[in-house]
């Protein structure tokens, strides 16, 4: 297990082996921000989830008010379930943060109507063969993939400036 400091993560392993699947987000505010990730990390002790988490609250911010697109507003983590055990994964997620409250995902679908918890089918790794058939260049990838790298498996350690 490693230690993580700063706005950005280093990479780590992953059990992703498809390129499309189904995938889910935890939406967060910045008065919440931090108890939503401590809570998801204590439940990933258990679940070893793939996941990426933004790195910092001022990057949360941003994501939160469409610096990167509106498509990853609210985007706060996102899991990379078992594709076997989506519903199930959906289920454990909603008991954990269905009193949480968070920001619409717009591209995704609201799990029971919460506030916080939405999935959605899609990209799960950057498809080499996602070419556009018309020009034959590689379809751009996202502004905030720079600022979220899929991490499993990590505790993450805030600088103590954010946590007071």
């Amino acid at each position: 297990m490693k230690i993580v400091y700063g706005p950005f993560f280093p990479d780590y392993p992953h059990r992703i082996k498809s390129n499309y699947g189904w995938k889910i987000h935890i939406s967060a505010i910045l008065t919440n921000a931090i108890q939503i990730a401590r809570k998801f990390l204590t439940l990933n002790q258990k679940y070893h989830f793939d996941f990426k988490i933004i790195s910092s609250i001022p990057y949360l911010e941003q994501m939160n008010m469409g610096y990167f697109g509106n498509s990853q507003v609210g985007k706060f983590i996102t899991i990379y379930p078992d594709q076997s055990a989506v519903t199930e994964t959906l289920e454990l997620l909603y008991y954990y943060f269905h009193n949480d409250v968070g920001i619409r995902v717009g591209s995704d679908i609201s799990y029971k109507q919460g506030l916080n918890v939405y999935y959605r089918y899609g990209t799960l790794l950057d498809d080499v063969e996602n070419i556009d058939k018309r020009d034959k260049k590689l379809k751009p990838s996202s502004n905030v993939e720079k600022f979220m790298i899929i991490v499993s498996s990590v505790t993450i350690v805030f600088p103590p400036d954010i946590l007071s």
